[in-house]
């Protein structure tokens, strides 16, 4: 079955022709790393959900305003997180074929994918105003929307790192770890939301823009914590990681 931790330095990539194609894996097997794959991806809509529960809470043009604001943010969302899923086939195949160590070359170049998505996200937000122009809504429901758009859209960056290492994980086996970090995340971002957006533990009471800081910090939490598990000596050698490397076209 897969395994339940981060790669350790006594994991055995499958080596060519080690797999077995007579094989099929038993439905423990299966559950054993969809479940921690579907529930960790899960948490992207309940962060979208934990802001609508405050937000409500504001008044109705800020209820209002967020489905606005989230249209428009999602429109690049997904389309950037759809390119760094990808990720896990590339990676899957040089792990099956017992090649890890071509795996970090891969991984540089969707580095590069991440930086050309900040400006692809960026100008998706742009068309924010043509979102509200045809939803023909007051100019407070507009602004609220705007303020929380202006903040939320920078954790692209950080959910498209958080999935692209993720997906290296998951493509040697191990579905639990991400999940682990993708639920810490989502726990600090109910209390991060709760207090940012009505100014509870000393923090400031920003309203709905606090929501979306919120989501921010709780998205940057999570890149940092499987990038620094990511680069543990043992696990950067076992898959030559390397932030940069010179971009070739064939990859």
């Amino acid at each position: 079955g897969p395994s339940h931790g981060p790669p350790q330095q006594g994991d055995r990539p499958a080596q060519p022709g080690a797999f077995d194609p007579n094989h099929l894996p038993g439905t423990r097997e299966i559950l054993d790393f969809t479940v921690p794959m579907m529930l960790g991806m899960a948490t992207v809509a309940l962060h979208t959900i934990v802001d609508t529960a405050f937000i409500g809470r504001l008044g109705t043009e800020q209820l209002a305003a967020h489905p606005l604001a989230m249209l428009t943010y999602l429109s690049g969302m997904v389309l950037m997180l759809g390119i760094m899923r990808n990720a896990i086939a590339f990676i899957a195949r040089a792990y099956g074929a017992g090649e890890p160590l071509r795996i970090g070359h891969i991984l540089a170049h969707y580095h590069l994918l991440v930086v050309l998505g900040v400006p692809v996200v960026l100008v998706i937000a742009l068309a924010y105003p043509l979102v509200v122009a045809g939803a023909d809504v007051s100019e407070s429901v507009a602004g609220y929307g705007a303020s929380y758009l202006r903040v939320r859209v920078w954790d692209v960056l950080f959910l498209e790192i958080f999935v692209l290492y993720s997906a290296l994980y998951q493509s040697v086996g191990n579905s639990r770890f991400p999940m682990v970090v993708a639920w810490g995340g989502l726990g600090l971002n109910v209390v991060l939301t709760w207090a940012l957006v009505f100014g509870r533990l000393g923090l400031p009471a920003l309203g709905m823009s606090g929501a979306a800081w919120a989501t921010l910090i709780s998205a940057a939490l999570e890149a940092f914590v499987i990038v620094v598990a990511s680069y543990r000596p043992v696990v950067r050698r076992r898959f030559a990681l390397v932030p940069w490397v010179r971009p070739e076209w064939k990859t």
